[in-house]
């Protein structure tokens, strides 16, 4: 693991925080399950909650064990050997950046949850349709920038309580194939595209997005 950001991680870093923090009033002692934890935004997502005196249980494939608990995560449901649809844990906050999970999902394990990614446009709407009629809290939303949580952003990484994991580099000529793995959604951390240029190479991010999701 680095810690070297680019503009994407960024994005993806305060899209974690936000998710957790903002919307997700993620609180000290507190329990969250992090669906779709070894991705781009999730393994930010296990990093800072865990920095955040949370106990973490990470949803992700066996192959990623561990890694998220190389993160810190407290607890490791492999979804390819437990299905998350019928997990009976009990959570105060879900995080679901992998967009899979139905509203019966949320209820069943949370208190309350965000939204982070999600399969189509119809199924987020339904979702937060439900949370209103229900008035279960679910938030959704898009991260925006501001100085306080890039200054809290810029502390968590010079303190190491966040590292940055880069999976995979690709050349500029092999964008079709890179963006192909990324919707496969089967990443692990990011995953980076890498620029040629007559001055030297320049890294620019391409890691997970939720509009891979």
């Amino acid at each position: 693991m680095g810690t070297f950001v680019g503009l994407h991680g960024r994005a993806l870093l305060l899209t974690a925080l936000q998710a957790l923090l903002t919307h997700g009033q993620l609180k000290e002692g507190e329990s969250v399950l992090i669906n779709g934890s070894s991705g781009g935004v999730g393994h930010f997502a296990v990093q800072i909650a865990k920095a955040y005196g949370a106990k973490v249980t990470a949803v992700c494939s066996s192959k990623n064990i561990n890694f998220v608990k190389a993160l810190g995560a407290d607890q490791v449901v492999a979804y390819d050997k437990e299905s998350i649809h019928h997990h009976d844990g009990h959570y105060n906050l879900i995080i679901n950046t992998h967009g899979n999970l139905s509203y019966k999902d949320y209820k069943r394990m949370g208190q309350r949850g965000v939204i982070v990614g999600f399969t189509t446009m119809g199924h987020m709407t339904s979702l937060l349709l439900q949370g209103r009629i229900s008035k279960f809290p679910l938030a959704q939303f898009t991260a925006e920038a501001n100085t306080a949580d890039l200054e809290t952003l810029a502390f968590l990484i010079r303190d190491r309580k966040i590292r940055v994991h880069l999976e995979k580099t690709y050349s500029y000529k092999e964008i079709p194939e890179a963006i192909s793995y990324i919707e496969a959604m089967r990443t692990r951390g990011k995953v980076a595209m890498v620029w040629e240029s007559v001055a030297g190479t320049e890294e620019v991010d391409a890691g997970r997005n939720i509009t891979y999701s």
